[in-house]
């Protein structure tokens, strides 16, 4: 890929901007994958073992050892949080340094109105 050069400061400030979102918002897919990936395993886990449990009910076997609570891990949700505020900042940011719309011109004269 090659790099845009831009001819004033201006332009070259709003890149590195964007090039900031995009960074911090493929950080934010990333987390909410890979927490959608855990909750999928552990949805998986638990089908598993409630699958196990009624072939065993079935066959008249022993049933399976009672499922332990698994540690969650709530690093990923933490990144994700931090990640999303940060991103939100930074688009309040880019919302305000917009100029205010401009306001209609007030007339000069009186206007006629019809007798």
């Amino acid at each position: 890929m090659a790099k845009i050069i831009s001819s004033n400061s201006i332009d070259r400030e709003r890149m590195v901007a964007l090039k900031e979102r995009k960074k911090l918002a493929r950080q934010v897919e990333v987390a909410l994958e890979s927490k959608r990936q855990a909750d999928l395993e552990e949805k998986k886990r638990l089908s598993d073992h409630r699958i196990a449990t009624k072939i065993a009910q079935i066959n008249g076997t022993a049933a399976p050892a009672p499922l332990q609570a698994k540690a969650s891990v709530a690093e990923p949700e933490v990144v994700a949080e931090t990640v999303t505020e940060a991103v939100v900042d930074q688009e309040a940011e880019a919302v305000s340094e917009k100029p205010a719309p401009k306001q209609p011109a007030k007339r000069t004269y009186k206007r006629r109105t019809k007798k």
